[in-house]
This record gives structure tokens, C-alpha cells and sequence, in this order.
């Protein structure tokens, strides 16, 4: 092997582990650990019932918070450094799991779940503490990081 070829094939080898060793981009960094969702109970109950929301009674509403903070407290997103995912909606219940990434310039969360669905969710916004997602035209969610 001449010596042209030798630094050619050096150089290629270098370019590769570069690559390799890069592997999640700088906004998948941010998102790799655990976090809980910052749910405003009473606003989500609001948003969805519409006009519907003034003739709801208070008794009513107070049950449909209770119970919306009761299926949440205990909800977990874990995003793992391997590219999977898992979201511990209850206690009890069983997870959901697949695989994520970010994509278009860190603007969307693209996951998969193991039982075949996929999700685009925009990110609004993204740091250490705190992801703004929307998840779509109605629906956005805060998570807070636990870990």
C-alpha cells in the first residue's frame, strides 16, 4: 500500500469515528433523561369543554381536575441515550414504549412506539429544565425535568 493511499484510508477512518461518535445531535442531548408533564388541570378541562365550560357546575369541575392530577402525578417520560422511549402514564398501568428522535433542525420529536404507531410533535421550545411541546393544533404539553 503506498503512502497516498495510507493517508486516504487514515483519513476516511477518522471521518467515520467522528460520525460515529457524535451520534445524537445537540437538542437529542437535551432531551435524553426523565420528565414529568406540567399539567394545568382546570385549563385543560376548560380548553377542551369549549362554550360548554360556563354551564359546567363546580362540583363537576373540581371531580374532572381530581381525577385528571390523579391519572398524571405519577406519569413519567424517559428518554434514553440508546434512541428508546418510555411513558409511564400510571402507577400500575403499563408503559408505553418505542424508539425517538429529533428531526428537521430540532423542531419535531419523531416517535415510534413498539406497537407500531408514530407521532410528529412539534417542539415550541427545549432546554435543560423544560420542553414546550405541541402535540397537535389543540393539544400542547409541558415537560419538566425530574432527572
Amino acid at each position: 500500500m503506498n503512502r497516498k493511499h495510507m493517508w486516504k484510508v487514515a483519513a476516511m477512518m477518522c471521518l467515520v469515528f467522528l460520525m460515529a461518535s457524535c451520534g445524537f445531535n445537540q437538542y437529542e442531548q437535551k432531551m435524553v433523561g426523565k420528565w414529568k408533564p406540567a399539567i394545568n388541570a382546570k385549563k385543560e378541562i376548560e380548553k377542551r369543554a369549549g362554550k360548554h365550560f360556563k354551564k359546567m357546575g363546580e362540583k363537576h369541575i373540581a371531580k374532572l381536575t381530581q381525577g385528571i392530577e390523579n391519572k398524571t402525578k405519577n406519569m413519567v417520560f424517559d428518554f434514553k441515550a440508546d434512541g428508546k422511549y418510555q411513558v409511564q402514564y400510571e402507577k400500575d398501568g403499563e408503559a408505553e414504549t418505542g424508539t425517538w428522535k429529533i428531526i428537521n433542525g430540532g423542531k419535531v420529536l419523531f416517535i415510534k412506539s413498539d406497537k407500531g404507531k408514530q407521532q410528529n410533535i412539534t417542539i415550541k421550545s427545549l432546554n435543560d429544565q423544560k420542553a414546550e411541546l405541541s402535540i397537535n393544533e389543540t393539544q400542547d404539553l409541558t415537560l419538566l425535568r425530574t432527572q
